[in-house]
């Protein structure tokens, strides 16, 4: 009985006590810092998580605010450490596309082909709408074409309420 007390009082002070890196003393303070919207890591969060729930979609490889976020996360996810809590799951998504995901560090990926579309005219031209292969990543002009969201948008509270408001 007497050690019980002893221990219900001596732990919560020790744990007060201790102090987390960038001198926080709660754990609260120090993920509110971390991952405040609107700072790239909050935005990579987002993505992968995104990238993770929308795979309850059977058609989520077909869908642009699906292939946004998983593009995103695999640009992001290792400059934050997030692909271990991340990429199981995308990676099960990804493959049920046919993707190999592999995330790389620093951005550095090179994109998909746009679509393209041709039509004639009655002249009889033919034009073809798009830019050829690139090896740049999309850019918040690119994707807006495509009806995906970016980091730009607004940040909401819950960073999964973009791909669930897209459905």
């Amino acid at each position: 009985m007497h050690l019980s007390l002893i221990l219900a009082v001596v732990i919560p002070v020790a744990v007060q006590a201790t102090t987390l890196p960038g001198g926080h003393s709660d754990v609260h303070g120090l993920i509110l810092e971390r991952q405040a919207p609107g700072t790239p890591q909050y935005e990579c969060h987002a993505n992968c998580g995104a990238a993770l729930a929308g795979r309850r979609d059977p058609a989520h490889c077909s869908n642009s605010t699906w292939t946004a976020a998983y593009d995103d996360c695999l640009e992001c996810a290792l400059d934050f450490n997030i692909w271990t809590i991340y990429g199981g799951g995308v990676s099960s998504a990804a493959s049920s596309c046919g993707l190999s995901p592999t995330p790389s560090p620093s951005g550095d990926t090179t994109a998909a082909p746009p679509i393209t579309t041709s039509s004639s005219s009655s002249t009889g031209l033919s034009t073809t709408a798009g830019p050829g292969p690139t090896t740049a990543p999309p850019t918040a002009a690119s994707n807006a074409t495509t009806g995906s969201l970016t980091s730009s948008t607004a940040v909401s509270a819950y960073p999964y309420q973009r791909w669930f408001e897209s459905q």
